[in-house]
């Protein structure tokens, strides 16, 4: 990421033979607490940093040419307001800015 802290948002979805997409499970992290709820770490700009979301428990039986898919964002609202993308403290005021990362994604093993 190009900012010192930013949110990911994943979500498992489901994309119907109609077309529809369903989201099953939601996952989300704050960058800065992504090794320790106690001692926040700002990103290292620029470098590549692993994480690890953790997403809901569901039971789902996909409808025969139903397609799988990650949903890979920074924003949710309502359900997480909008975030900065600074290590300053939720009540602190200052400037949003926009964060920019590129993503990696592993192989998975279904």
């Amino acid at each position: 990421s190009n900012e010192s802290d930013t949110d990911f948002i994943v979500g498992l979805c489901v994309e119907e033979t109609s077309g529809a997409e369903v989201c099953l499970t939601l996952g989300s992290q704050r960058c800065r607490y992504r090794n320790s709820w106690n001692n926040p770490e700002p990103l290292v700009k620029g470098e590549t940093t692993e994480l690890r979301l953790q997403v809901g428990q569901f039971g789902y039986v996909f409808p025969a040419a139903s397609r799988i898919l990650l949903l890979v964002t920074s924003s949710e609202f309502p359900r997480i307001l909008p975030y900065t993308n600074s290590m300053a403290g939720p009540w602190e005021e200052c400037t949003s800015v926009e964060a920019l990362s590129k993503l990696k994604l592993p192989m998975l093993d279904l």
